[in-house]
């Protein structure tokens, strides 16, 4: 979800006043299960606000149960944006599980469904997700406990929509951000398909400072003939005003999602489309992210097997900018 490295952190870009909520709120947290795996440290924690899963003390997913917002972490949202792109959804892959939550959401937004294909690398996750987060089973969803790269590169089957939303405790591997997997995650799609990623960079987007965003998006276009990009500000506006009651400026970052498709038949722009999608409330408000701006990544490097010295360069950079805009 968050491609920073793991010094980073992100609790220091709030406003100290909004700062002071967010630890009394993750301070008030009773922690229902934890368990250390073969990869991550995994903790389910619960509070006012709903219950959380945490991959080594980060968040990485969950649900909120409050008076004014009952679902997803907002920025799950923009996933269902995916009808208004492709009317005609019926194969989906989800690369990253998460709570579950989301491919029971895609079952009631779009009855016609076929499958929905999970791959998750860590069995604990599934078992949480049933215990803690009231995932049942389902015909139609098909979960497969493997490294999602791999399982990409060896399926036979085609999709209509690929959800990439895979975090670690310090981040989106680089693995899934080189042209070699989208290349691969390509060839896994149908005709309209659509790949969407949920990132992170600096809301600024077209900043000269937004370095692995900008590598990430050039790569995205070196693969695919449209790219799509929605910072997630509504979305996260919701959760942290309405919700927390926060009340500054959120963060220098936001979740960007990736919408990235080859087809020349899908809608060009987000005003073509009027309907509201079924199940789906205040879609109009989530659209009214979409960046319509030019972005220019000519001067940024495409990420590939080859570079990852030079992500790791990068981030350094990234590091020391979010530290000068966001001193101690």
């Amino acid at each position: 979800m968050i491609i920073l490295s793991p010094d980073i952190n992100i609790n220091k870009h709030f406003h100290p006043d909004d700062l002071k909520i967010l630890e009394n709120i993750e301070a008030s947290e009773k922690v229902l299960f934890e368990i250390k795996t073969h990869f991550n440290k995994i903790t389910v924690t619960q509070n006012q606000y709903g219950r959380f899963m945490k991959f080594d003390d980060s968040y990485q997913s969950g649900i909120i149960n409050h008076s004014t917002y009952q679902g997803n972490l907002p920025y799950v949202n923009y996933f269902l944006l995916a009808p208004i792109f492709n009317q005609n959804i019926k194969n989906i892959l989800i690369l990253g599980m998460g709570t579950g939550k989301l491919a029971t959401d895609f079952l009631k937004l779009i009855p016609a469904l076929k499958s929905i294909d999970i791959v998750e690398l860590d069995p604990k996750v599934v078992n949480i997700d049933e215990t803690y987060f009231d995932f049942e089973s389902n015909k139609k969803i098909n979960i497969h406990i493997q490294d999602a790269r791999v399982f990409v590169r060896n399926t036979k089957n085609k999709y209509d929509l690929v959800i990439l939303d895979i975090y670690t405790g310090s981040g989106l591997p680089y693995r899934f951000m080189t042209e070699e997997f989208l290349q691969e995650t390509d060839t896994v799609l149908n005709p309209d398909g659509l790949l969407i990623t949920n990132t992170f960079g600096i809301q600024d987007i077209n900043s000269d400072n937004n370095y692995i965003f900008k590598s990430l998006l050039k790569t995205y276009q070196s693969v695919f003939n449209n790219t799509v990009l929605f910072p997630t500000l509504y979305g996260n506006f919701q959760l942290y005003n309405t919700v927390f009651g926060l009340k500054y400026e959120l963060t220098e970052l936001t979740n960007i999602m990736i919408i990235a498709f080859n087809s020349k038949t899908l809608f060009k722009t987000v005003t073509d489309k009027t309907h509201k999608i079924q199940g789906l409330k205040n879609t109009d408000n989530y659209l009214k992210d979409l960046c319509e701006q030019e972005i220019n990544v000519a001067d940024y490097i495409q990420f590939s097997d080859k570079n990852e010295e030079e992500l790791n360069h990068n981030l350094n950079n990234l590091d020391k900018y979010l530290k000068q805009v966001n001193p101690e």
